[in-house]
């Protein structure tokens, strides 16, 4: 029992963490500032410095995104001021970035290797936009304000080496939890180092050659000696030459075992208990390895026909191995009996397909066209069209129909579409046939009947994203590099976000997002389908294969609601960045990986690399921070409480805010020609070595690579 406490009690410290990583970004209610107003800022800003040649482009009459004149050492991106790169351009006074606060795209500032002197520029906790700052190699002394990091929660790197700063670390420094990087080297600060446990994604950090002392947290137990070297008073187990003497250490041992009702055995209760988180953290990564075993193995004994038409359905039901297939009964929701094998037919026609006459009954025995984008279709031409089966699902069989003008269209014969009458139907129908957007799939006419409907749309010639991800692993599979994947996520938060204002009044705007849903065209842009049709399928079918039914609340209260969306958004984000079909998917969750299960202990215990998917690490190793973010903003939109997930709305604008200039960024890199040493020079360089020689290494592209600009 002990054991069964103090693992719940870790995993529900790994989901307090989790919920407090949720990031939030800046919104701009006033706006793009003007050219006038972000030229004026900066003038302002130079006035307070003591400037030499390297400002002289800056003048009053220009403005500093014009191509044609452009500021020196302003870089903008999307016609606004994006990042500020003043390295060694001779600068020196008291600089006062206050003026600075109009500049809301500013996402970095970099004053390296100048001679800026006085106390640390308190306005800069004004500039909570910020990602990354760069002062280090100047004249700056006297303390670091207390409540600085309290008031940058959204900093991911702050290098202040090579200063004269003095004092304490601030305690805020917990407030900071998105910091991947922190140096602090070359100061004279001292006083004891904060705690940093809540600091989980930190990647790189350089305290050396201070006047810390004290013992070396526990939660820094992953830096080596380095990082703390030429800090007289310190003492840890990284620092071989410094111990910590037995006092130091049983002092820090009993404020972590306060409560033992045996003071003389807290070493050995100590070395119990971390035996015990490791033993759980072993288990919980062991869990992760056997789901995607299991995976393998299911493919490997025969189920690998599930994968011949996964996904080729085109925006059929029938998207998932053994997960939405039909189940044994409408109500036993967890007996699940795997689909058969849909053999590709051709040379057929649909009726043939479809073992049964032609449907009839709307009058004309004509399609009804809602988008005439691909022209007019006639039921008698489909009727004669050459078919391909491409999978049957809960909701009907899908068809590739490829008609004698040559067009193909996708055809899906629904069942169970009787929520509501014809004229409901059609008003449906005709609804999703004005949707327009580059990340959303219109249907193109469809046919009613009482007992079943065609509903006709575009034919996706890639499949689904589910397909591509986990099915032959063929050449669209290899061709899923991180710009693709980016894309795709962005593509589909996009779509998402549109559905969700077209179709605001609907209790779930799409009600059945997944990957089997999301297809994928010839350049891989996404495009969502399927949705809406919560309205029209009777409840307990939905409730049997529509996805927005496996979320949390809809498994604990039968409660479905907008949120549900951002859920099943979350799962889809997760299986993208790991490249793991989700155990989500599957009826009765035998099979597949529990993403929301393995990110959380991947993230509480800073191991997120390992749950990635190589495939994209392997070429993209410097976008591995981007991955990280997009990993816990899908965590986020999986919340099980209603009240702390995310609306679509906020979960978009993080998805956005993380890629947007990402994706800039990557388009400097030709494709094909990205490897492991120009994509770092595209986007991120490797962490400097901890000398006074890192404003060296601060490119453009580290600069802008921060953060998108909102």
């Amino acid at each position: 029992m002990p054991d069964q406490q103090l693992m719940a009690a870790v995993l529900q410290a790994a989901a307090i963490f989790l919920l407090l990583l949720t990031i939030s970004f800046p919104g701009s209610s006033a706006g793009k500032p003007s050219e006038k107003e972000e030229a004026m800022a900066l003038l302002d800003f130079k006035s307070s410095l003591t400037a030499g040649s390297g400002l002289s482009s800056w003048v009053p009459d220009g403005t500093p995104c014009d191509p044609k004149a452009e500021w020196n050492g302003v870089i903008c991106l999307n016609g606004i001021v994006a990042v500020l790169k003043l390295n060694k351009m001779g600068l020196a006074g008291q600089f006062n970035p206050s003026s600075l606060r109009q500049l809301s795209g500013l996402r970095a500032i970099s004053l390296v290797g100048n001679s800026l002197s006085g106390p640390f520029p308190e306005a800069l906790s004004s500039l909570t936009s910020l990602r990354a700052i760069y002062l280090q190699g100047n004249r700056l002394s006297g303390p670091i304000p207390a409540d600085f990091f309290s008031k940058m929660t959204r900093l991911r790197k702050l290098w202040l080496s090579g200063n004269q700063f003095t004092g304490a670390i601030p305690d805020s420094i917990s407030d900071a939890k998105n910091l991947i990087e922190l140096r602090l080297e070359g100061n004279k600060l001292s006083g004891q180092i904060p705690d940093f446990s809540s600091l989980k994604l930190l990647r790189a950090l350089n305290l050396s050659q201070n006047g810390l002392e004290g013992e070396i947290p526990a939660s820094l137990s992953r830096f080596e000696a380095s990082s703390f070297s030429g800090n007289p008073g310190l003492c840890g187990p990284q620092l071989t030459n410094q111990p910590c003497k037995p006092h130091e250490t049983t002092s820090t041992t009993s404020i972590e075992t306060a409560g033992a009702t045996n003071p003389g055995s807290e070493p050995k209760d100590q070395e119990i208990k971390k035996s015990k988180l490791g033993m759980i953290a072993l288990l919980l990564i062991v869990v992760c390895a056997l789901g995607a075993g299991a995976m393998a193995v299911t493919r490997a004994r025969g189920k690998v026909d599930n994968f011949e038409t996964l996904g080729h359905e085109q925006n059929s039901s029938k998207t998932l191995p053994a997960s939405q297939s039909l189940p044994r009964t409408t109500t036993d929701r967890t007996s699940v009996e795997p689909p058969s094998p849909a053999p590709k037919r051709t040379g057929s026609n649909l009726q043939e397909n479809g073992g049964g006459r032609a449907p009839k009954g709307n009058g004309s025995g004509e399609l009804v066209m809602v988008n005439e984008g691909k022209g007019i279709i006639r039921l008698s031409d489909l009727m004669k069209a050459a078919a391909e089966v491409l999978g049957n699902g809960g909701l009907g069989s899908a068809y590739k129909a490829v008609m004698a003008s040559g067009v193909a269209v996708a055809v899906k014969r629904m069942r169970d579409m009787n929520r509501v009458g014809r004229e409901g139907f059609e008003a449906e129908m005709r609804r999703f046939g004005r949707m327009n957007h580059p990340n959303v799939l219109p249907p193109l006419a469809y046919h009613y009947r009482k007992d079943e409907k065609l509903v006709v749309s575009e034919f996706v010639p890639k499949g689904s994203l589910l397909y591509v991800l986990h099915g032959d692993k063929g050449a669209d599979h290899a061709a899923l590099d991180w710009p693709r994947r980016l894309n795709i996520i962005l593509g589909i938060a996009r779509g998402v976000g549109y559905l969700h204002a077209e179709l605001v009044a609907t209790d779930i705007p799409h009600g059945n997002l997944k990957s089997g849903n999301v297809l994928l065209n010839a350049n891989f842009d996404p495009l969502i389908a399927d949705y809406g049709y919560i309205t029209l399928v009777n409840p307990s079918v939905a409730c049997n294969t529509m996805f927005a039914y496996k979320s949390p609340e809809a498994i604990q209260h039968r409660h479905v609601s907008p949120k549900s969306d951002v859920y099943c958004l979350g799962i889809i984000i997760l299986e993208i960045l790991t490249g793991k079909f989700p155990s989500q998917y599957l009826n009765n969750t035998k099979g597949g990986t529990d993403l929301v299960e393995c990110a959380a202990s991947a993230i509480s215990q800073n191991q997120v690399i390992e749950l990635l998917d190589p495939a994209i690490i392997s070429t993209a190793r410097s976008s591995i921070p981007d991955m990280q973010e997009l990993l816990v903003i899908g965590l986020a939109c999986t919340e099980s409480n209603l009240d702390e997930r995310p609306d679509m709305k906020e979960a978009i604008k993080r998805v956005e805010d993380v890629g947007v200039v990402a994706t800039e960024i990557l388009k400097t890199v030709p494709r094909g020609e990205m490897n492991m040493n120009n994509a770092a020079d595209a986007a991120e360089p490797h962490p400097p070595p901890p000398s006074s020689q890192q404003e060296d290494d601060v490119t453009k592209h580290e600069l802008i690579s921060i953060d998108p600009v909102s």
